[in-house]
């Protein structure tokens, strides 16, 4: 996953794009895969971890809630 989105972030992509249904951004996605290594290269290249949700959880309660369920 982290070569794809090393791809998109060298052609400019948005990288605090959220999905439609649930406005979820690429931090958070990636934090509720446990892919870590995405998530890390996407905080170096500056992701906005302010965005929350529909539901009003930001990237912070992401991670919790995924220690959580472990």
């Amino acid at each position: 996953h982290l070569e794809i989105v090393k791809l998109l972030a060298s052609n400019k992509c948005d990288l605090d794009a959220v999905s439609f249904d649930k406005q979820q951004t690429s931090c958070m996605l990636a934090c509720v895969n446990g892919n870590m290594d995405v998530l890390c290269y996407l905080l170096e290249c500056g992701a906005d971890v302010s965005k929350k949700d529909v539901e009003g959880k930001d990237i912070f309660e992401y991670g919790y809630l995924k220690d959580e369920a472990r």
